[in-house]
């Protein structure tokens, strides 16, 4: 018996949503919109269009099929379904994000990549996803926050009240949260509300216990510790502490590019140097992001966050994520680009006496794929 697909067509129920809801769809799988350019502000794609372009066949749009992320399915070529001796496989959805910070009043909306983790307690077309890796995809991303403030989203069965997963504070930041619950599940369309709020950093919070009231080999001493064992429970994945940036670190040294990129990671390099180090990173992202990490805690059975491979790599989330965005630009624009302009080309070879480096080269990467993808609709 042949596997279940894994991408399905919509279907006209699937569609019966709001327009924000429809946007998010298309943002999904955006080059299969017609022309490969897609402006959600377009006073053209209405509702009727977008619903049109999305359920008709010839365009390609699909939605992840629900049977095929069942726990139960067996895996191809086993008879019981047994995971033994396999690597383990993650299907990856793309998933936007609406950001609600009351702190400034400010609403961003911001696309992650999240693990499918399972479908248990959901509903048609629904999945889990881990809010750890949500939290990391985030704090790596443009849409950062930034301070003290305590995350939540809607409870699932009572859209008017809020689920609070996650705080973080200056003693404890993003990367070492323990979010509770440790999943969350993500609507059918992949659109999910996030609200992010104030909070007060506790007064004395530094005063030292003393041994008649604190045992430090006590386990609920450690309540990181224990959530972290909780989480790894309720994903189904082994407790321990996170070794993956250790590991990659060690990792990447065997990657080539790697002696120059470490080389001219504090220098300010002429604009050829500038796009080896870039692909450099492009290159730690696609061979690692993604994949299952064997640093010793995790043994095959958590994946490596984009958190984790910037860190690896020693940049700064937003200088990783210009990386990344400036090497899809190039690969384009660039000599042996899909669609190759000389204008890149010449300023990517430009050696000047002062050269500008990064923060030169991508402003202007940045303004050129904005003029001409404005000018090819």
């Amino acid at each position: 018996m042949s596997s279940a697909r894994t991408e399905v067509p919509y279907t006209a129920e699937d569609l019966d949503v709001l327009k924000p809801a429809l946007i998010a769809l298309v943002e999904r799988q955006v080059t299969k919109w017609p022309g490969g350019i897609f402006k959600p502000k377009d006073k053209n794609n209405t509702v009727d269009r977008l619903r049109k372009v999305l359920g008709d066949p010839i365009y390609g749009f699909t939605k992840h099929n629900p049977e095929n992320m069942s726990p139960m399915s067996p895996i191809p070529g086993s008879d019981d379904g047994s995971e033994k001796d396999k690597e383990p496989e993650f299907d990856v959805e793309y998933v936007k994000l609406l950001i609600q910070d009351s702190r400034t009043s400010a609403k961003t909306s911001q696309h992650v990549a999240l693990f499918v983790l399972d479908t248990k307690g959901c509903g048609e077309g629904e999945w889990r996803a881990d809010l750890k890796d949500l939290i990391a995809e985030l704090q790596t991303s443009v849409a950062a926050l930034q301070g003290s403030y305590k995350l939540a989203t809607r409870d699932p069965d009572h859209p008017e009240y809020r689920t609070y997963f996650a705080k973080v504070t200056k003693d404890l930041p993003w990367d070492k949260v323990e979010p509770v619950p440790p999943c969350v599940i993500i609507p059918r369309h992949n659109c999910l509300d996030i609200f992010v709020e104030h909070v007060e950093e506790m007064l004395f919070q530094n005063t030292t216990p003393t041994p008649a009231t604190f045992n430090s080999n006590d386990p609920a001493a450690k309540p990181l510790e224990v959530a972290r064992h909780r989480t790894a429970n309720a994903a189904g994945m082994t407790g321990g502490i996170d070794t993956d940036v250790e590991w990659l670190k060690e990792e990447i040294k065997t990657l080539p590019g790697y002696s120059d990129f470490n080389d001219n990671r504090h220098k300010v390099q002429q604009n050829v140097g500038v796009v080896a180090s870039w692909k450099f990173v492009a290159l730690v992202s696609k061979t690692y992001f993604g994949n299952a990490s064997h640093s010793p805690s995790r043994n095959g059975k958590k994946k490596i966050t984009k958190g984790s491979i910037h860190q690896a790599v020693g940049l700064r989330s937003t200088a990783f994520t210009q990386a990344e965005h400036a090497v899809r630009i190039i690969d384009r624009y660039g000599e042996g680009g899909s669609s190759p302009a000389q204008t890149v080309i010449d300023r990517i070879v430009l050696v000047v006496e002062k050269p500008e480096g990064a923060k030169g080269l991508y402003p202007f990467l940045i303004g050129w794929e904005k003029e001409h993808e404005s000018n090819s609709t």
